[in-house]
């Protein structure tokens, strides 16, 4: 008996999880509507089971930023701040437990999240929340080069932001002295 709860818990029921969250992934690609989206992607996450949430989080976020990429600027201007805002929604749990690999890789996420929906939307708003998540996921794991490029594109493009990038371009160099595309983003910046 022992053995049997421990196959339903520790083999089947992730099984079922991880097969709910590759066909969330699929259904996702089809779906119309944020809602749509929103419904099939918690068919995978509501599923029981005592591991793979953390996982099933992440695919369908890393799925949801690039969906917000691929939007023309009409469809995100509607979705992608809906977009955003469910992915914030999903990761709470994760940012909520704190510490390790997952919560900076959620604070990360949603950075990036944020990061499109600005660039798709041009909504200030969103690259102040990318900008407070990769500060935050930078706490958590200091030396993150994504999210250090993601504060050297949001500072490098917005117009009183320079001596910002400046700054975190220098960071980036000191850490990664042969990366020649930040020292070229750094010369353009010291000659506006």
């Amino acid at each position: 008996m022992v053995i049997l709860v421990a196959l339903y818990f520790g083999a089947y029921l992730p099984y079922q999880k991880s097969r709910f969250g590759i066909l969330a992934l699929h259904q996702i690609r089809q779906a119309k509507s944020v809602a749509e989206i929103e419904d099939k992607a918690n068919i995978a996450l509501d599923y029981f089971s005592p591991v793979g949430q953390e996982e099933i989080t992440f695919f369908i976020t890393d799925a949801l930023i690039s969906l917000i990429g691929r939007l023309d600027k009409t469809s995100a201007a509607l979705a992608a701040p809906q977009l955003a805002a469910y992915l914030e929604k999903i990761n709470e749990p994760i940012i909520k437990k704190g510490g390790g690999f997952n919560l900076a890789k959620a604070l990360y996420s949603l950075g990036r999240a944020n990061h499109f929906v600005w660039v798709q939307t041009d909504d200030v708003n969103f690259a102040d929340k990318a900008e407070d998540y990769y500060k935050k996921c930078l706490i958590e794991s200091p030396r993150r080069v994504q999210c250090l490029y993601g504060l050297l594109d949001i500072y490098g493009n917005q117009k009183n932001r320079s001596s910002d990038a400046i700054k975190i371009g220098e960071e980036i160099i000191h850490y990664w002295p042969t990366d020649n595309d930040v020292r070229e983003i750094l010369e353009k910046l010291k000659t506006q």
